[in-house]
């Protein structure tokens, strides 16, 4: 095998190795946008109950019907 040939061989074995690489790095990359998305919706969510809940607060402070603590004692009370 002649100089040439050998550098020729190498280069491919480099290429060979840049492409696995980059197939495992885009895996790697596919995953994390998955979690990224999972994320995103469980974020968005979040904000839909928060924005629910902070409603169910304001008509509770808005109408009175907000219970008192003295009004909740224990039955042993």
């Amino acid at each position: 095998m002649s100089d040439r040939d050998a550098a020729f061989t190498e280069l491919q074995r480099q290429f060979v190795a840049m492409q696995e690489s980059l197939s495992l790095l885009q895996h790697d990359v596919d995953d994390l946008n998955e979690v990224v998305l999972g994320q995103q919706r469980e974020l968005e969510g979040l904000r839909r109950e928060n924005v629910r809940l902070e409603g169910r607060l304001e008509r509770m402070l808005d109408t009175d019907n907000f219970p008192s603590l003295e009004e909740d004692k224990p039955p042993h009370y």
